[in-house]
């Protein structure tokens, strides 16, 4: 009767153990672990063992807010034995659109094991999501002409992850920031840049669409080369790519953009946004600009 009083709470249940395969996964990566089990000093009915993954997001206000991404089933109702061994395998997909592991943004998988009784236990292993080759080689690109990320680079607005650079070299004194939002394509990488451009009144904004194939992501020289000179385009002609931010739009698929479809509109707008306030050719890239592109 003891033990079963004490399981009740707590004390002398099965446990269990979430073990990773590795803690650095890129988007799109399958992610691969086990869980073991060990029982307790009692025969106990397991209810339900799942396995879940989840984001966190920080706010600037000093908020955190958790949000389940996917639950892995890895056993239905069973019972375990005092001091008997249990092991079970689970793999899951990263999705291709999730934030990376910067700025606001970490993640964990956790176990939930429900025992008969109301007792649950779990345990979590936090892991870093990284960003695919292709994206990894845009920054390179940027880094190649002189551009460096801000403290605050890779922020998560609760709809899409924005990419910060400041020129320390090339169109220093001529561009105050470029902000980047990006997805990854079959055949390439496309970007949404946005131009901050320093004035006496106000900054303007400059806004261009680029598709970058893969070929040109491999060759650096290349891809800072064509970078400079998309930039130098917008500086040049800027009527042509000054247009109002709100019918740019947001990159569909871009990273990051898993949350309006997982989360739901009013929920991000709720979590996110007011909380946040408180503060092809497969052998050349093109040019997308207002003209161009209908949005």
């Amino acid at each position: 009767m003891l033990k079963k009083v004490m399981a009740k709470i707590g004390f002398g249940t099965a446990k269990v153990d979430l073990h990773m395969n590795k803690h650095e996964f890129v988007l799109g990566e399958e992610v691969r672990g086990h869980v073991k089990m060990i029982g307790g000093s009692m025969e106990q009915h397991i209810k339900d063992l799942q396995v879940e993954f989840w984001i966190q997001v920080y706010f600037k206000n000093g908020q955190v807010q958790p949000h389940r991404i996917a639950t892995i089933p890895l056993s239905a109702s069973f019972h375990i034995k005092p001091g008997e061994k249990e092991g079970f395998q689970f793999s899951y997909q990263l999705p291709k659109n999730l934030p990376i592991s910067r700025g606001n943004v970490s993640f964990f998988f956790k176990t939930n094991m429900e025992i008969e009784g109301l007792v649950e236990r779990s345990n979590k292993q936090s892991i870093r999501v990284l960003p695919a080759e292709p994206f990894t080689l845009v920054i390179k690109g940027f880094q190649a002409l002189g551009f460096q990320e801000v403290s605050h680079s890779g922020y998560f607005d609760g709809h899409h992850q924005r990419f910060i650079f400041t020129p320390t070299d090339d169109l220093k004194g001529r561009v105050k920031e470029i902000k980047v939002e990006a997805a990854i394509r079959r055949q390439g990488v496309e970007l949404e840049l946005e131009l901050d451009i320093p004035s006496f009144r106000r900054d303007r904004e400059l806004f261009c669409d680029i598709i970058l194939a893969d070929q040109m992501l491999k060759n650096k020289e290349k891809l800072a080369s064509y970078l400079h000179g998309t930039m130098e385009e917008m500086l040049l002609n800027e009527q042509r790519y000054r247009y109002n931010r709100k019918l740019h739009g947001h990159l569909e698929g871009a990273i990051g953009g898993f949350a309006g479809g997982m989360l739901g509109g009013k929920l991000v707008d709720e979590w996110f946004v007011d909380k946040m306030e408180t503060t092809y050719d497969a052998e050349e890239p093109y040019l997308l600009s207002q003209s161009a592109k209908k949005r």
